[in-house]
């Protein structure tokens, strides 16, 4: 089972971006998105973000009590 998280981004550069998830930050590849920008929420799995996260998405997240600190 595989298991990604909505992270959101704090800096970019390049193609590498460093993201907080609840508080931890770390460094994730953002090479699979167009025009990523910082405060941008990613879905990040296994050191890379594989998309953006529309609001919809997010606030059902939000709705499951999984992650308490989206906003």
């Amino acid at each position: 089972m595989c298991l990604a998280t909505p992270a959101r981004l704090i800096e970019i550069n390049g193609d590498n971006a460093r993201v907080n998830l609840s508080g931890i930050e770390f460094d994730v590849s953002v090479a699979f998105l167009d025009n990523p920008n910082i405060g941008d929420w990613v879905i990040v799995h296994a050191g890379v973000a594989l998309s953006k996260v529309d609001q919809d998405h997010l606030d059902f997240w939000k709705s499951t009590g999984e992650q308490d600190e989206l906003s």
